[in-house]
């Protein structure tokens, strides 16, 4: 009888060692913090600022582009100006706090080849994780307005998470914002359709590029409102530096 309680003794020792170590294992790869996003940090500073002032800058002119804009145009922000933005201006403008009300901090980006890996922290402390989706954009060919996001993966720290949640997040903010998506899959990944100013008969511009390379991310496009036939002559493209 003894021995045969030493045995289940055993056993039961043995099953909660198990589960202990495969929470440390779950608990080591929600841990994990991504090599990408420790590169894309940008150090505290006087060009972090710069370069934060720099992006906000791009922001506005984007923005006016793409409400009441004139001509051709075309935006361009660079990985560093996007990072020193979310720890500046970002903050600054109490943006931040908005996204921290929903546990959500220190939001940084890497532009790659063709794909942006977008990564931010959930959670404070030892509940916090690095969240990473890394996603593909471009331009529907055949389609006025239409970007085409391709969610390549997403996840917890180094922990797979699965996109169906994330689908039905996307969908009710873009019907928030008159914003049309649509969904198809490529490869096996869900892409989503993203129709802007869907609501218009008659669209006030055209995007015409989206490119993402060597650090880089460029919006293009061409306003759509008519402009008296002088004016549209002598008015130049509408072009930010690069600035670094």
């Amino acid at each position: 009888m003894p021995m045969k309680r030493s045995k289940k003794l055993g056993i039961i020792v043995g099953v909660l060692c198990l589960l202990a170590g495969g929470l440390a294992g779950l608990g080591y790869l929600l841990k994990h913090e991504p090599g990408y996003y420790r590169r894309a940090a940008i150090g505290e500073g006087p060009e972090r600022k710069t370069l934060s002032i720099a992006c906000l800058g791009r922001f506005t002119k984007l923005i006016g582009c793409l409400q009441d804009g004139t001509g051709e145009w075309d935006i361009r922000m660079s990985q560093g100006q996007l990072n020193s933005f979310f720890e500046e201006d970002f903050v600054r403008l109490g943006v931040a706090e908005d996204f921290a009300r929903n546990g959500i901090s220190e939001p940084r980006v890497m532009i790659e080849e063709d794909r942006l890996r977008i990564g931010f922290r959930i959670g404070t402390g030892l509940w916090s994780t690095v969240v990473t989706y890394d996603v593909r954009l471009w331009l529907a060919p055949k389609d006025q307005n239409v970007v085409a996001i391709e969610i390549l993966g997403r996840k917890a720290g180094a922990l797979p998470l699965t996109t169906q949640g994330l689908l039905k997040e996307i969908g009710e903010v873009a019907s928030r914002r008159n914003i049309e998506v649509t969904w198809y899959r490529r490869d096996g990944n869900p892409v989503a359709l993203v129709r802007f100013q869907a609501d218009r008969a008659h669209p006030t511009f055209r995007l015409r590029r989206l490119d993402l390379r060597d650090g880089i991310l460029t919006i293009g496009g061409v306003s759509l409102e008519p402009l008296p036939i002088q004016a549209a002559a002598d008015r130049p493209a509408v072009t930010a530096p690069l600035g670094n």
